[in-house]
């Protein structure tokens, strides 16, 4: 197991719901994504309705507006 060490997210279809996304905690080492899924880590593939993986949006910093 290789820990995630850039922010991923396996993201899942909820048909019509908005889709869900996961972070990934880890990779197997065949480079498959870890989940953590209810009590476990469960590989992303084996979840009904895996999409896809991304690479996470971050917010690094905010920076206040300069109106008065």
């Amino acid at each position: 197991m290789i820990p995630a060490t850039v922010p991923t997210e396996a993201i899942f279809d909820r048909g019509r719901l908005s889709d869900r996304s996961l972070p990934v905690h880890a990779w197997n080492d065949d480079g498959e994504p870890l989940v953590l899924w209810r009590t476990e880590l469960r590989r992303a593939q084996n979840i009904e309705g895996f999409k896809e993986v991304r690479e996470r949006r971050q917010i690094v910093g905010v920076v206040p507006g300069g109106g008065g």
